[in-house]
């Protein structure tokens, strides 16, 4: 399994998700390298089919569809609430 945290430079959400992909994956029992890639050009954007910071991929599959959005991206709960982060259910679901 291939995990990647993808994110762009400034994202203040990179490392709270990191760090919540670690702790899915070590509950699950799972023994994955998660890895950090930082997303540095438009062209890189583009390339990676990248729609916002940070975007979790599993198997380089994003473990949410959403659309691309200007700022800071938002999460759907399965509540229908947001979130500024992928939820952990969102995660847990996809690993």
């Amino acid at each position: 399994m291939r995990i990647q945290v993808l994110y762009i430079k400034g994202c203040p959400n990179v490392e709270p998700t990191a760090d919540l992909v670690q702790s899915v994956v070590a509950s699950q029992g799972l023994e994955t390298a998660t890895e950090i890639v930082e997303v540095m050009t438009p062209e890189d954007a583009i390339r990676l089919r990248f729609l916002g910071s940070p975007t979790v991929r599993v198997d380089d599959v994003d473990v949410e569809v959403r659309q691309p959005r200007r700022g800071r991206t938002l999460h759907p709960l399965d509540e229908g609430r947001v979130y500024p982060r992928h939820p952990r259910t969102v995660l847990q679901r996809r690993t």
